[in-house]
Formats: C-alpha cells, structure tokens, sequence
C-alpha cells in the first residue's frame, strides 16, 4: 500500500509541474526542411509540415484544422 501511495504522488508531482509549464509556442524557431520550397504554412502563417510531393503538401494545407 506504501509504495502505491508514493507512486501516485510522484505521478501526481511530475503531472503538475508538466501542466504548469508554460504554453509558449513560436512559429518562427519550428524546424524546417532544408528546401524551404517544400514548406507548408496555414492561414495564420504557422509551420505545418514539409514535403518533396507537391501532392503531400496539398494534403497537409487542407488538412489543417480537421482535429
């Protein structure tokens, strides 16, 4: 039952510290390809994703949004 209890509350400890962490997200430092002609960008200008296949990069513009 001991070490139950200290399991749960190092779960718990690292949970909260993990949730706490700030939510900060720059765009601009997200890694990108090595061709830049292969980057995908939504609407607002954020970095989706890159692809070599003109066909991938449509998927991931249209895809955007769908969660």
């Amino acid at each position: 039952m001991t070490k139950i209890a200290i399991a749960l509350a190092v779960m718990l400890g690292t949970a909260t510290t993990v949730l706490a962490a700030p939510k900060s997200f720059n765009p601009t430092k997200a890694a990108r390809s090595s061709n830049a002609a292969n980057d995908v960008y939504d609407i607002r200008g954020w970095y989706v994703g890159s692809d070599p296949d003109a066909t991938i990069r449509s998927m991931l513009a249209h895809d955007v949004g769908s969660d």
